[in-house]
């Protein structure tokens, strides 16, 4: 992650648990923040930002099915920003994980 230099803040991977759950495998500190992630096992279903959690639950979807890399820009009162999501997976075939970055634009 060294390489990425300050992107690495943004970044996040989350692997599939089960039909309902992604545990967080990694969070750069300005994901974390934003995401409101616990300390311990931090899963999607944990995020304090249920706004966020949802969005990205519903972008983890789409890119397990379409197994393709989905970009979304959110905007709302009090918080905007930018969400990139892609898939990961051992045959190419099956989504295991997913992992992209999140960028807030403060109004």
């Amino acid at each position: 992650m060294e390489q990425l230099g300050q992107l690495a803040s943004h970044l996040f991977i989350f692997e599939r648990r089960g039909k309902a759950e992604w545990d967080a495998r990694f969070l750069g500190d300005a994901a974390k923040k934003l995401l409101g992630a616990p300390a311990n096992e931090p899963t999607l279903s944990k995020l304090e930002n249920c706004r966020l959690a949802a969005r990205l639950r519903l972008l983890f979807g789409w890119v397990e099915e379409t197994r393709e890399a989905v970009s979304a820009t959110f905007i709302s009162p009090d918080q905007s920003g930018e969400i990139l999501v892609a898939p990961l997976g051992g045959d190419g075939q099956k989504v295991e994980g997913v992992y992209g970055g999140i960028v807030a634009r403060h109004p």
